[in-house]
């Protein structure tokens, strides 16, 4: 039995008392938090499981100076020593939106473009288009050729005859 506290700790914080200070809290406040006596909350800090009555009071004790504290499982195997898996990438959720949003504005572009040429409109058949020009047989061609060579004349006056024109002098 102690009769008096020491004014300054002996040696080295222990895990639980440097979980504790890291969250700024005095022994007092965290044994207001956890429903442990302070006594208790010196106990497990300084490593003095046998003063416990039983084993389970003490692990009872040390889960409720953990749940007090916040200690998640991750910081409760760093205190232990125990090897810890990396922590996941934290990623931004807005890139994605934006990405997402550009792939729907482009689908929705590409969408119009398909859908607005073919809707509406009057749709002129060949016969309406054709009609546009004057036939073929009504143009007179005159076919001349800067090249001095009479065959080669003939062979491009018979080429535009065979689209139907009328070849007016070769």
């Amino acid at each position: 039995m102690e009769l008096v506290e020491p004014l300054e700790p002996i040696g080295e914080p222990s895990a639980l008392a440097r979980a504790r200070l890291h969250r700024q809290l005095t022994v007092d406040e965290t044994a207001k938090r956890s429903g442990l006596s302070v006594e208790e909350v010196r106990w497990l800090e300084e490593g003095r499981v046998y003063r416990f009555a039983r084993p389970d009071d003490a692990l009872a004790a040390t889960v409720m100076y953990a749940s007090a504290l916040g200690i998640d499982n991750r910081e409760a195997r760093e205190l232990a020593g125990l090897p810890v898996q990396p922590q996941p990438v934290e990623r931004n959720p807005a890139s994605r939106f934006v990405a997402i949003g550009a792939v729907v504005v482009a689908l929705a572009v590409f969408a119009t473009l398909l859908v607005v040429p073919r809707s509406g409109g009057k749709h002129q058949t060949v016969a309406a288009k054709s009609a546009i020009l004057p036939a073929p047989w009504r143009i007179p061609v005159t076919v001349l050729n800067g090249s001095g060579d009479i065959n080669y004349t003939r062979q491009v006056a018979s080429r535009v005859g065979a689209f139907g024109y009328t070849i007016k002098k070769v």
